[in-house]
């Protein structure tokens, strides 16, 4: 499927699955966009954390981005 990034037009899938937390305990397996990081969803959707900011796998982290693009640190 492709990336739901704007102008990033990348497969997602084709990378390794990563493991998110989306709760206290719990975790939920998503994919990273094989060109820009962005995680999916298995059905597709791109992920926003509660604050909605999107979700990147990068260097092997996951990192969020605002608006402009500008990652966030927590």
């Amino acid at each position: 499927m492709l990336c739901k990034e704007v102008g990033c037009g990348g497969e997602v899938g084709l990378s390794r699955p990563v493991m998110l937390r989306v709760g206290c305990a719990s975790f939920a397996f998503v994919r990273p966009c094989s060109k820009c990081g962005r995680l999916h969803w298995p059905h597709g959707e791109a992920i926003l954390n509660r604050q909605e900011h999107r979700a990147f796998f990068l260097d092997r982290q996951i990192v969020h981005k605002d608006e402009g693009g500008n990652i966030i640190q927590y």
